[in-house]
């Protein structure tokens, strides 16, 4: 986890393998063919997906809403908290820029 949105050498925190996040903001950042997302805790910036070669860092999971019913796939070992769609978020972005918003 980087402090900055910018691509870092430097880290503020590390995240394990199938650790679950909250992302909060996500940009696509053209000049490092990176979608980045912000997280809420750690708070900081992660790459979630290389827009040049299609690979992941992250993907989301499904969540379960008040009343207790799950929508989607739902990972029980892991905490009911959202991460993140990658492809979903780019997808949006480029919508975003083709509708000048």
């Amino acid at each position: 986890v980087a402090a900055t949105q910018a691509l870092s050498d430097s880290w503020i925190a590390e995240l394990g393998k199938d650790t679950v996040v909250r992302v909060v903001e996500v940009v696509d950042s053209a000049v490092d063919k990176r979608v980045r997302g912000r997280l809420e805790n750690p708070a900081g910036w992660i790459s979630l997906q290389n827009t040049e070669s299609g690979y992941r860092w992250a993907s989301k999971v499904a969540t379960q809403n008040a009343g207790g019913s799950s929508s989607g796939w739902q990972d029980t070992a892991r905490p009911k908290q959202p991460a993140f769609d990658a492809e979903q978020a780019l997808q949006e972005l480029k919508s975003k820029k083709a509708s000048g918003r």
